[in-house]
């Protein structure tokens, strides 16, 4: 009886390891696209725990805040440069932190969770 043995990744033709690693990087891609969707479903819910908690927000102004996030991740999706995202953010964040934002304290945050 013969063994059927698979042929190895080096011995395959050029197009075929370009339609595997295609395929490879779709896979990687969609996951992580579902990664970071979930990621974000949760730092939603904290947020709007952080809001009830430390600002008394209620279900209709977390509602608003969400619809709000909504309306942002539309405009974030309309950018085609990290370069226009980061202006259009500063625009804004300068607005908001009259003497910076606090990029040192959010850093800061960093590996707070490693033990």
């Amino acid at each position: 009886m013969k063994a059927n043995i698979p042929r190895s990744f080096d011995s395959l033709p050029k197009r075929e390891k370009e339609l595997i690693q295609k395929m490879m990087e779709d896979t990687v891609s969609d996951q992580l696209d579902k990664e970071e969707a979930k990621l974000q479903k949760i730092w939603l819910q904290f947020a709007c725990i952080v809001l009830h908690e430390a600002f008394g927000f209620g279900q209709m102004r977390c509602l608003t805040f969400l619809g709000n996030w909504k309306r942002i991740y539309r405009q974030n999706a309309k950018f085609k440069t990290e370069e226009e995202q980061t202006a259009w953010i500063d625009e804004r964040i300068n607005q908001i932190f009259k003497d910076g934002y606090p990029s040192d304290f959010i850093d800061s945050l960093e590996g707070q969770n490693k033990n």
